[in-house]
């Protein structure tokens, strides 16, 4: 006698297990598929080979601008992944690149490459008397991308000038490490003015008295119902006052309501 025998699936795990792997094995294949008739089967039929396929050109020795057009003219197209230190290569020049030079791709793919930023090393130029744009602007173009100003009296050097770098000119360090500037504020003087602070939080307040090359002096609290809480609400001497430097500022600050 024949028998008939039955596999028997609980509902659950037919929808919660063998469906899902169904459709995730399904998908895998399809994928897997794709990428053995587009990369595999068809640059090697007859008649199709040479369809919209060509070589990846050498891009080795050129420069960024020149790798860009070489792509251009044949159909291609170029994405910038990374950039690395090289003492061999000029920096923009080209240090690899993927797909490599050879290999069989189609038009308008995307030419992945990977630039030089040149020598890891160079010298800091000499940027005193330059103004802080023109003196950021000349490191930049040396390669130190990272310039920390800070300003200083000097006898000397004009305002808004720059007095000197740290490290000094001629030295050769890493582009990586940042330069400081230190940019003129012109001759110390003797008296400075005093700040409006009136309206201001406390914090700010303090950073523009240090910042007039005064001192903050005493601080008092008092309530008040006009003015916000932390705010200053008076101030001694007066705002526009010419006082010698490194004076003290009493400030008088709104309490809490």
């Amino acid at each position: 006698m024949k028998k008939n025998y039955t596999i028997s699936i609980p509902v659950r795990s037919f929808w919660t297990i063998w469906l899902p792997a169904a459709v995730l094995l399904m998908g895998v294949g399809v994928i897997a598929g794709v990428f053995v008739v587009d990369r595999l089967v068809m640059p090697n039929l007859p008649g199709i080979s040479n369809k919209g396929v060509l070589s990846a050109p050498d891009l080795s020795n050129l420069s960024y601008r020149e790798a860009r057009r070489k792509l251009y003219e044949v159909g291609l197209r170029s994405t910038v992944e990374e950039r690395e230190y090289s003492e061999l290569v000029p920096e923009d020049g080209i240090l690899s690149q993927r797909p490599a030079a050879g290999t069989k791709v189609k038009k308008g793919r995307h030419i992945v490459l990977v630039l030089s930023k040149g020598p890891e090393v160079d010298t800091i130029p000499d940027v005193r008397g330059l103004t802080e744009r023109q003196a950021r602007k000349k490191l930049r173009e040396k390669g130190f991308g990272s310039v920390e100003p800070h300003k200083a009296y000097d006898e000397e050097v004009p305002k808004d000038r720059v007095a000197e770098t740290e490290p000094g000119a001629g030295t050769v360090i890493s582009r990586e490490l940042a330069v400081n500037l230190t940019v003129s504020r012109g001759p110390k003087p003797t008296h400075s003015e005093v700040p409006n602070i009136i309206g201001e939080l406390l914090s700010e307040a303090k950073l523009k008295i240090e910042e007039s090359d005064l001192a903050t002096g005493r601080i008092q609290y008092r309530q008040t119902s006009t003015s916000r809480p932390g705010t200053v609400i008076s101030q001694s001497p007066a705002p526009g006052s010419s006082v010698p430097l490194e004076s003290s500022v009493d400030i008088i600050v709104a309490g809490s309501r």
